[in-house]
């Protein structure tokens, strides 16, 4: 709690924040299709296109936050998906 002061030319204040810092799959809105309000995309998951359901959150206007649909480490495609089909060949590069 802060004293009901005016801080004069030259002093300062020192403090603590206590903040979590929490890591986060991010990734462009372009790559996000949707379907009557269901979130999906695809991964290349053992040489196969596998379409995945996302639960999203927006980060900023150009990229959603990852709830759950991708794991760490996954490989998401990332040229046009429009004509992707699933158990299609893929090749991670």
């Amino acid at each position: 709690t802060l004293p009901d002061k005016k801080f004069e030319n030259g002093e300062f204040l020192k403090g603590k924040f206590n903040i979590a810092i929490k890591s986060a799959i991010i990734i462009p809105k372009k790559f996000i299709k949707k379907i009557n309000d269901i979130n999906y995309t695809f991964i290349c998951k053992n040489n196969k296109i596998v379409k995945v359901y996302l639960k999203l959150k927006n980060f900023d206007s150009k990229n959603y936050e990852i709830i759950s649909g991708i794991n760490k480490g996954e490989a998401l495609i990332t040229f046009p998906v429009e004509n992707l089909k699933e158990n299609e060949n893929c090749e991670i590069n």
